[in-house]
């Protein structure tokens, strides 16, 4: 089973999440409920790919502190300072 932990400040996202993996071997995990550790750093700052790497480096910061191997386990991040133009 390939486990994919959540960070979301949403726990309606991370149920959405939980609800379209349901008929796969996936499992979903919110960071939080894993690790009862803080979700995070999101910084409001205006430049997009500035904003995604320093959260990516944040996130991944803490699922490094958190998580002593990542086989068949990954991590993903909900941010909804994300535009994406139909």
């Amino acid at each position: 089973m390939l486990e994919i932990v959540f960070f979301t400040s949403s726990p309606i996202k991370l149920t959405h999440a939980i609800y379209l993996c349901r008929d796969y071997d996936v499992l979903i995990t919110g960071f939080r409920e894993k690790t009862f550790g803080a979700n995070y750093i999101e910084p409001r700052i205006y430049d997009r790919a500035q904003l995604i790497e320093e959260s990516y480096q944040d996130a991944l910061q803490r699922w490094q502190k958190a998580t002593s191997t990542s086989k068949n386990r990954l991590f993903f991040i909900e941010d909804t300072s994300v535009t994406i133009e139909a």
